[in-house]
């Protein structure tokens, strides 16, 4: 299993669960519009580990993407292979401004 790429995998986990709580999961799917840059400057990685380490977890089924949006496949496999607990996060809307 991909142990080099679990800073990755945990970040998908992570937004997977946040997003799910917001209704902005369907099917394990959802929107991730940032670059491969963007996204390495926000887990301390270069671009091309992060490139490696998607074209991987793809290449495994693990995940799928198509434009923007990431489908996380094999939510087990990918757990295994993150370093992050399986959290559940809390979600108070009320602290939300309204969207009247």
């Amino acid at each position: 299993m991909l142990r080099q790429g679990s800073g990755c995998v945990g970040s998908l986990l992570d937004l997977h669960a946040r997003l799910s709580l917001l209704g902005l999961v369907e099917n394990d799917t959802f929107d991730l519009p940032l670059t491969q840059e963007v996204l390495g400057d926000l887990l301390g990685l270069t671009s091309v580990h992060v490139n490696r380490t998607i074209r991987s977890l793809e290449a495994d089924g693990l995940i799928a993407r198509s434009d923007h949006r990431i489908r996380l496949i094999d939510m087990a496999a990918l757990r295994s292979t993150s370093p992050l607990a399986n959290r559940h996060i809390a979600f108070e809307p009320a602290c939300l401004p309204s969207v009247d």
